[in-house]
């Protein structure tokens, strides 16, 4: 279930707003409250990961001993939901979407029930988010130098004119009974800006299937924890302070049976004639994003809704707070400043925080 050796890990699942390869914005997961209890007192804990969809992933289930068979079964049943996952949204080999993508017709295009539930989420938080999120905004982003090519100049009007025909949530629909509906035959998609997060949350189900209860599950920075550690507490995960030296923490965020996901724009961009291109590609405007905001922080129940809502947060900007306010997300926003960063965040994020942080009753 491992990502194959071919496959580049940088441009595996690419849509802006997707995390660079590794743990953007996730540091030291779970602190210090995951650190192993003195030797004392042996930990009953279970660590294991691997390889998938261009990133890695790590597991630490708490309260189970490491002995087997259970800890081979927790491994098989995360990498089996994992690799489905990956087999089902990836971009580089045969799959739901590069199936779909080669589908010149406007005809509906049967795929599987969990392509289609993160088509359908995906279009969901693209109609609550104005457009900010959309995984038809694929073309945009090769123009711009982050497919396989690597152009050396910045696309012109006419390039972008000849793209945004074919790019537009609304030219996608998902149909009843799996199907997927392009409104242009030339309509490309790309999930990732939910598929990682989705892996979580089916790696979860997974592991809860088992009977676990205390878990944290990190994919390629997009992190789901239930239950308390091995040491009791709340699990506490770091969120990385952005154009700092790798492992640098902002903040310490409690994770109780909850998602996170952190989007960024620090660790992936161009110059391209003196200009700094990030990745992150507006659709609304085909253009790359421009504003202050380094990072953007969603927490939420669904892990998949967590790492969708942290794209479009990064193109929205601090623009997207009162968006935030509106809907109940919570948003923290570390804004570029003279001085460093400034934590901007919604009141949602604030109470949520706050309630994970009350001792367990």
């Amino acid at each position: 279930m491992t990502t194959s050796a071919a496959e580049p890990p940088a441009r595996s699942f690419r849509t802006p707003g997707r995390l660079a390869a590794g743990l953007l914005g996730v540091v030291a997961l779970a602190a210090a409250a995951c650190a192993p209890p003195p030797a004392a007192a042996p930990p009953e804990l279970a660590v294991f990961g691997g390889e998938v969809m261009g990133t890695t992933y790590t597991v630490r289930v708490a309260g189970v001993a490491l002995a087997e068979p259970l800890r081979q079964r927790m491994e098989e049943a995360v990498a089996t939901a994992l690799s489905q996952v990956d087999d089902r949204m990836t971009t580089y080999r045969d799959s739901d979407v590069t199936r779909f993508n080669a589908w010149a017709s406007t005809e509906p295009f049967a795929v599987s029930p969990a392509t289609a539930e993160v088509a359908a989420l995906a279009q969901t938080l693209a109609a609550l988010s104005g457009g900010a999120l959309d995984v038809t905004v694929a073309p945009l982003v090769d123009a711009f130098g982050f497919g396989p090519a690597a152009p050396t100049a910045i696309p012109d009007a006419a390039v972008l004119a000849a793209l945004r025909p074919r790019v537009g949530y609304r030219l996608l629909t998902v149909d009843a009974g799996d199907r997927l509906r392009k409104g242009h035959p030339e309509l490309t998609i790309d999930l990732s800006a939910l598929a990682k997060g989705y892996g979580v949350d089916r790696a979860a189900l997974a592991l809860e299937a088992l009977g676990v209860t205390s878990y944290m599950i990190e994919v390629g920075g997009e992190v789901r924890a239930r239950g308390r550690n091995e040491r009791g507490s709340v699990w506490r995960i770091g969120i990385e302070r952005p154009d700092a030296a790798h492992g640098t923490v902002q903040r310490i965020v409690p994770l109780a049976d909850m998602a996170m996901a952190t989007s960024g724009d620090y660790r992936r961009y161009r110059e391209i004639a003196g200009r700094r291109i990030s990745h992150i590609i507006d659709p609304r405007r085909a253009e790359p994003i421009d504003h202050r905001v380094a990072s953007a922080t969603v927490l939420h129940e669904s892990c998949a809704a967590a790492d969708g809502l942290a794209t479009a947060m990064m193109v929205l900007g601090e623009d997207g707070l009162p968006l935030a306010e509106r809907n109940g997300w919570a948003v923290l926003l570390l804004v570029r400043s003279t001085t460093g960063f400034v934590e901007k965040a919604s009141s949602p994020f604030n109470a949520l925080v706050e309630s994970m942080e009350r001792p367990a009753p």
